[in-house]
């Protein structure tokens, strides 16, 4: 695609439709759920992708990615941008201190000696 000379400090505000679109996309195929919060995540994560493919607005950026040719050369990397890719097992902090303040204390004054846990694996090894 060719550039249309959109200035680089232009910053793109994503539609109602289109973020819709796509959080309903990512959900549906990679299991990702993006509400309505992660709205400007999205669009700081993306504006140069759709800058660079000479887009001025998400619901023609999101029309090219959903196309046989940006399927093929262009959405990968859009997942790849929208996803966070890091993985190690404290990631969130929250989580570990919610197990540790209330989840454990709960379970150890019902009596309960064994408890049972799964993590699922982490690029560090965890």
């Amino acid at each position: 695609m060719q550039q249309t000379g959109i200035s680089d400090s232009l910053f793109l505000k994503m539609d109602d439709e289109s973020f819709n679109r796509l959080s309903s996309y990512v959900t549906k195929e990679y299991g990702i759920k993006l509400p309505p919060s992660k709205r400007s995540m999205l669009e700081s994560r993306l504006n140069k992708k759709v800058k660079a493919l000479g887009m001025d607005n998400y619901k023609n950026f999101l029309d090219y990615i959903f196309s046989e040719e940006g399927k093929q050369s262009e959405l990968f990397h859009v997942v790849d941008l929208i996803t966070t890719n890091k993985t190690d097992f404290f990631r969130e902090p929250a989580h570990f201190e919610f197990l540790t303040n209330d989840f454990l204390p709960q379970k150890q004054n019902e009596g309960k000696d064994l408890l049972n846990f799964w993590s699922a694996g982490c690029s560090t090894g965890e």
